[in-house]
């Protein structure tokens, strides 16, 4: 959301994560144009504007992906990126710690991106599990390196269905990206 914040594009959020022996414990993500906050700590569930968060029975049909997936995508599995677009309205919002925080809250079926860094993803991640939905980072990120630190992170996002629907297609793309 940096640069949507800078361009005063009201879709942002200030996440901030309380990281033991590479494990988040707490985590708060505020979008303060909604004026909503998010929040999990480990083991007790997930919260917005201090009420428990709860599934939805009507889930949404909307993914969140990333404009890096949607390229990628395009070049090197052209069918997967069709099988999105044909089965689920797609959104690129633009602040992935939100768009983690939007299928914790119901609001997003899933979340695809490839080029999120662990400070977009970690608060985040934390809130999307205590919701009891899933959340993956294909490449495990070693937060004692600097270097690891910085480096693009694959994380996929969502429901159990939504992820085992996509979870082939998306490994497919990573092994192919990494070529």
């Amino acid at each position: 959301g940096t640069v949507n914040f800078i361009n005063n594009i009201g879709f942002c959020a200030i996440s901030i994560c309380l990281v033991y022996k590479s494990k988040p414990l707490l985590s708060v993500v505020y979008d303060f144009n909604n004026n909503e906050i998010f929040d999990a700590i480990s083991g007790r569930g997930a919260r917005m504007n201090k009420k428990q968060i709860t599934e939805n029975t009507f889930p949404s049909n909307i993914v969140g992906l990333s404009t890096g997936f949607i390229k990628n995508s395009n070049k090197h599995t052209p069918d997967f990126i069709e099988y999105i677009s044909n089965n689920y309205k797609i959104r690129i919002l633009g602040s992935q710690s939100l768009h983690l925080c939007y299928v914790a809250a119901n609001r997003l079926i899933g979340n695809i991106n490839i080029e999120c860094k662990i400070w977009d993803d970690i608060a985040g991640s934390l809130i999307v599990t205590e919701c009891n939905k899933n959340y993956e980072a294909l490449n495990e990120i070693d937060l004692t390196s600097t270097e690891e630190r910085t480096s693009n992170l694959f994380s996929l996002s969502g429901t159990k269905k939504f992820c085992d629907t996509v979870r082939d297609s998306y490994n497919t793309l990573y092994m192919l990206m990494r070529k």
